[in-house]
Parts: structure tokens; C-alpha cells; sequence
């Protein structure tokens, strides 16, 4: 038997009834530390990617994010993205990932100055990513022109 709790995404999960798992996903510092969470934040290919380019890079601006996200998903250079395409691809980034990622602990995001930055990491995230990472860059995704090492 399950009970509907909302989960931080804010979509109802099933928690078994009697279960000693929390409701709530919440991990101490904020984040998450439910793999089932994990996987639908890395389920989506924009967000992985702009994991992927905020990895190495602290802090990044949105709009360098949105560009080398958009050359990412088009396997290209940031340089051939189409300025249309980088700011759909920006609307969707400010509209939905980074705010998910946000509230997940993963980023923080400044909406003032457009500034996100990549907070750490649990473990078992990191080792999701870096899976997610290998098995992108094996489809063909990860060495593309204009990319370097840290936006992988």
C-alpha cells in the first residue's frame, strides 16, 4: 500500500506505507539524496549539458551557458549556434532546468545577474554524472567543435 507525497520537484511520488524512507527527499544541506530524483534531474539532455559545461567552471553567466548548451545538443561550435536557437535554448534553461537544479541543491542561481553557479555535488550524483558523461560522449556528443575538456 502507498501514500501520494509531493516530492521537491514538485510532482507526487509513492512511499510505501510503513516505509522508513523520509517523505520528503531533502538531503541535510538542502539538496536531494534520492537516486530516483538524481535520475530525473540527469533524465534530460539540456540539463546534463549544462551540467557538464558548469563542471569546471564555478561560476558561468547564462547566456555563454545557453550557447555552448544549444552547440551541445546541435554538435556544433557555440560560434555556429544561430542566435534564435541560443535564446530558446536560454529561455528553457532559465524557465526550467536551472530552477529545478536550483531546487535540488545542485546550482545556485543568481536571477539578478544571470550568474549560476555549481554547488558540490553527493556523491552518488557525481558518480551518475560522470556515468551520464561517458555514455554522451560514447553516442557521439561529447567531443564536439568548440568544446573543451572542462565543458564536458
Amino acid at each position: 500500500m502507498a501514500d501520494r507525497h509531493p516530492g521537491s520537484n514538485g510532482r507526487d511520488r509513492d512511499v510505501a506505507v510503513g516505509d522508513d524512507t523520509n517523505a520528503t527527499s531533502s538531503g541535510g544541506n538542502g539538496g536531494i539524496s534520492d537516486p530516483d530524483e538524481w535520475l530525473q534531474l540527469l533524465s534530460d539532455r539540456r540539463r546534463r549539458y549544462l551540467l557538464y559545461c558548469l563542471r569546471d567552471d564555478d561560476v558561468r553567466k547564462q547566456g555563454t551557458l545557453a550557447r555552448r548548451v544549444a552547440a551541445r545538443l546541435a554538435h556544433t561550435s557555440p560560434e555556429e549556434v544561430p542566435e534564435r536557437r541560443s535564446e530558446t535554448v536560454e529561455a528553457s534553461l532559465v524557465h526550467v532546468d536551472i530552477p529545478m537544479l536550483a531546487d535540488a541543491g545542485v546550482v545556485s542561481y543568481d536571477r539578478r545577474t544571470g550568474t549560476i553557479r555549481f554547488d558540490d555535488l553527493p556523491d552518488g550524483l557525481e558518480h551518475l554524472l560522470d556515468a551520464c558523461a561517458t555514455l554522451d560522449e560514447s553516442r557521439g556528443s561529447g567531443d564536439l567543435p568548440g568544446t573543451s575538456a572542462r565543458d564536458r
